[in-house]
């Protein structure tokens, strides 16, 4: 009984197709690999600005809630609790300056 894979001879345009195709699903195969780590290190990258936002804001309440300002960035800008300029609006007009 023959072999007849032995005797099957392929030609150069064959042996052409078949490595094309294996590079192709290769490079295929791969690009979708990065396509899904970069989409992994995205989310990564979002979450954690998230809850680094949130720290940071929490933080920010939390010092404007001592009611003492507090200078954001280099523009001269200061930020307190409006419950704290409340409190001493109310504290202002029980003193005898204000009172005519």
């Amino acid at each position: 009984m023959k072999n007849l894979l032995a005797e099957k001879k392929l030609t150069m345009a064959q042996i052409a197709l078949i490595l094309w195709l294996i590079f192709s699903v290769i490079y295929v195969v791969q690009d979708l690999w990065r396509d899904g780590v970069s989409a992994a290190y995205k989310a990564g990258q979002q979450s954690g600005a998230q809850i680094a936002e949130g720290n940071m804001l929490n933080g920010l309440i939390q010092e404007a809630q001592k009611c003492q300002p507090i200078a954001i960035g280099q523009s001269g800008v200061s930020m307190i609790a409006v419950q704290c300029l409340q409190q001493q609006e109310v504290a202002d007009e029980g003193t005898p300056e204000n009172a005519q």
